[in-house]
């Protein structure tokens, strides 16, 4: 069986994309749940606004809109656009986006594979690089979430697929690919524009090559390049333009350093301990990490890396990654492209095992990352009682009573709901939300109360969990109690 793979690539890639597919199976039909749930209500409302509202990709709108249009500034939408016309053709129901996503996973996987042969010259490591890829137990969970960073993750490997096409072979078709492929990937989720300074020191080696004409790479290049830069560039100060207009915060699209040395420690900590072995690559692949990274700092090898593409994109994701370490502290995904250059560390691995007498010691471990990425992320994301969503969310009949209380345009206050996006989405509602219910209710500013001016603003419902402020002897004024449906309470506000 083992040299039935490594004959036949074309099979093992076809085995990776299969299995990942057929373990996903089971979860499709699960509501935005577990980790990271806000980000996925947030991404699906957007969609559905296009859906019901406007589909002008250049105005997405959010549900905590308060009362305004909700337009805001945000990430370039493609994933939110392109899942808005699928529901065209098969309406909203939550298999579409894990679909969605899934195929989009696929596609990237195909891409890594293909970019991988062409950069090792060998179809089987190809196959073996979408496999190590496949396994990481952040993008097995992510590969079926409304994630806008999946279409950005997909986008960049198909880009650096086509641009190691056009270094093979060059040919018009795969510069336009490639040109449009990282652009979409920059748009998408900016941090993906690593693979894009990858690119342009991958083709700055290659204008070395006394074989190649220099003026040939730029001439093909360093225009689409720049327009490319300048295309990323304008969205990201439209969207921040969009949001100063609107007061909208739910999207955050700006550099987040932090100072703090304690939260710097113990980010960078739990990054190294935690996440980097565990969730980004999967404990077997650390091992194979750990291996390739003994053999490039080896004499013979380390200065050719100094000089390669990965190396220098390694310097710029460290150099984000400090930037963004905010985002570091809880948001695993954000560590994705680092799958570019660890995939090429842990290939080198591999590649060293294979090659000797360790290679079924070596297969072993290749083979049980499936086993480990699940029990990783299955249990603990899709099986739980707790989803991380109330439970009458994950109940459709409960829910669509939720839904029903209340008129479709009526402006609604929710919570205490931290992430402010979750309630809105579930309940099919627009309007405001609040975290702290004392606070929302009760602390005066400028004379008046959070609750008061969302009143005054339009809100005519209350969506609130149970006996979380409302004292039955001692009501708030000018509300009126609707409906109790399992930990919730609707009350109409009637003043």
């Amino acid at each position: 069986m083992i040299h039935y793979l490594q004959e036949k690539p074309r099979v093992f890639l076809v085995i990776t994309l299969a299995l990942n597919i057929i373990l996903h199976l089971p979860f499709l039909h699960l509501p935005p749940c577990s980790i990271h749930v806000w980000r996925q209500c947030n991404t699906l409302a957007v969609a559905r606004n296009f859906h019901e509202e406007d589909d002008n990709i250049l105005k997405p709108r959010v549900d905590r809109r308060f009362d305004t249009d909700g337009v805001t500034g945000m990430q370039f939408p493609a994933y939110e656009w392109i899942l808005s016309k699928i529901y065209f053709l098969t309406g909203e129901h939550y298999y579409v986006h894990r679909l969605f996503s899934l195929l989009l996973t696929t596609a990237g996987l195909l891409a890594a594979a293909g970019f991988f042969r062409l950069l090792t010259g060998n179809a089987f490591f190809g196959a073996v690089a979408a496999w190590v890829i496949c396994w990481s137990p952040e993008l097995f969970y992510h590969g079926i979430n409304a994630l806008p960073d999946i279409l950005a993750f997909s986008a960049a490997f198909s880009a650096l697929y086509f641009t190691y096409k056009w270094i093979t072979k060059v040919n018009n078709a795969s510069l336009l690919l490639a040109f449009i492929f990282i652009t979409l990937a920059g748009l998408v989720k900016i941090q993906y524009g690593l693979f894009g300074i990858f690119m342009a020191v991958s083709l700055f080696k290659k204008s070395r090559n006394p074989l190649v004409s220099s003026a040939s790479i730029m001439k093909h290049w360093l225009l689409p390049g720049i327009l490319s830069l300048a295309i990323i560039c304008g969205w990201y100060i439209y969207a921040n333009r969009l949001i100063d207009a609107s007061g909208l915060q739910d999207f955050v699209i700006n550099i987040r350093p932090v100072t703090d040395p304690e939260v710097i420690f113990a980010t960078i900590q739990r990054n190294i301990i935690s996440d980097f072995p565990e969730l980004l690559l999967n404990y077997s692949n650390f091992i194979f990490f750990i291996l390739g990274s003994i053999l490039l700092i080896s004499a013979t090898s380390i200065k050719r890396f100094y000089a390669s593409p990965f190396f220098v994109a390694g310097l710029v994701f460290l150099v984000w990654y400090f930037m963004m370490l905010e985002q570091m502290r809880v948001h695993q995904y954000y560590l994705l492209p680092a799958l570019l250059i660890t995939t090429f560390i842990i290939l080198k691995g591999i590649r060293f095992c294979l090659e000797r007498k360790y290679h079924l010691v070596a297969w072993v471990f290749i083979l049980i990352q499936p086993a480990l990425a699940s029990i990783r992320i299955i249990p603990a994301r899709w099986m739980k009682a707790d989803l991380g969503i109330p439970a009458q969310f994950a109940d459709s009949e409960k829910l669509q009573q939720l839904i029903e209380v209340v008129p479709a345009n009526d402006l609604v206050i929710t919570g205490p709901d931290n992430s402010g996006c979750i309630w809105l989405y579930f309940l099919h509602k627009k309007g405001f939300s609040f975290e702290n219910s004392k606070e929302f209710f009760e602390k005066e500013n400028k004379g008046t109360t959070a609750y008061k001016e969302a009143v005054k603003r339009g809100g005519q419902w209350l969506y609130i969990r149970k006996g979380e402020i409302i004292d039955p002897s001692h009501p708030p004024s000018g509300v009126e109690l609707q409906k109790s449906i399992g930990d919730f309470e609707i009350y109409k506000v009637i003043q």
